[in-house]
């Protein structure tokens, strides 16, 4: 027998099935990336807004946290878009009201770089990314956090405070973030070169 539910109205979230597969640790799709510099702007942005949810080297009792499952790839007949899903343990791990602040603003670790990420990361694709985030606004930002319903907790006092931290966090980010991804890199790759 089939039950009929009736959907109060409300706040909701939704969502859409994709045919697509996780990376894996061993996956070649990332090679048949259409664009690459996809891969540069998921750090950037895990790292702006602090997802630990698909990769944190900051995960419980020190260990890494490595999340596939929330990044799709889909197949189409010769490349591979990428997808990201799930950013629900974005931005704060308990709640706002507790975590917002200068130490949120401040905190430097990096966020979304999988290890399969790091031979198609360049400065380039970095520096672009961190240049899309500083082109984001305060007034932008505002009007995304107010939007968020009031029937999920988000006051207004609330929203003006993860807005600033939001933009704040977004400028500092420049400051540290290509150095912190690629000065360990490139001085392994110097002793490599040097070693041969």
């Amino acid at each position: 027998m089939l039950k009929i539910s009736l959907v109060e109205s409300g706040p909701a979230f939704c969502s859409r099935w994709e045919e697509a597969e996780s990376l894996s640790p061993r996956s070649g799709l990332l090679q048949k990336l259409r664009s690459t510099d996809d891969l540069a702007t998921l750090v950037v942005l895990d790292t702006w807004i602090r997802n630990k949810d698909r990769f944190s080297e900051d995960g419980v009792e020190g260990l890494s946290l490595v999340n596939f499952d929330n990044l799709l790839l889909r197949r189409d007949k010769r490349k591979v878009e990428l997808l990201v899903i799930d950013h629900t343990h974005a931005f704060v791990e308990t709640t706002l009201e507790d975590e917002l602040g200068q130490a949120w603003v401040d905190e430097r670790t990096i966020y979304g770089l999988f290890r399969q990420f790091e031979p198609f990361l360049t400065r380039k694709s970095v520096d672009r990314a961190l240049a899309a985030v500083k082109q984001i606004d305060l007034a932008t930002v505002e009007h995304i956090c107010d939007g968020v319903p009031r029937a999920w907790g988000m006051t207004q006092a609330l929203s003006d405070r993860l807005s600033s931290c939001v933009i704040d966090r977004g400028e500092k980010l420049a400051s540290w973030l290509p150095s912190a991804l690629f000065e360990q890199y490139e001085m392994d790759l110097v002793q490599e070169e040097g070693a041969r």
